[in-house]
């Protein structure tokens, strides 16, 4: 078996941040859909007036043989 890691930093805009904090919610944690642009404008009124983001991402991949 063998670990793998690979660890980078991206940059995001507001609309992939927001996407992210939507997938991370279950749905029933989420307002209505019809409510979600509410959202989307609070996360970027209190995040004003920064547009771009760096996320820091980490990516690890175990790999074994069966048999």
């Amino acid at each position: 078996m063998a670990v793998t890691a690979v660890d980078y930093t991206d940059e995001i805009d507001l609309d992939e941040l927001v996407g992210g904090v939507h997938s991370a919610f279950p749905l029933d944690a989420l307002p209505p859909p019809e409510k979600r642009s509410e959202l989307s404008t609070m996360i970027g009124d209190a995040l004003h007036p920064e547009t771009r983001f760096r996320e820091h991402v980490r990516v690890t991949v175990l790999t074994g043989r069966i048999g």
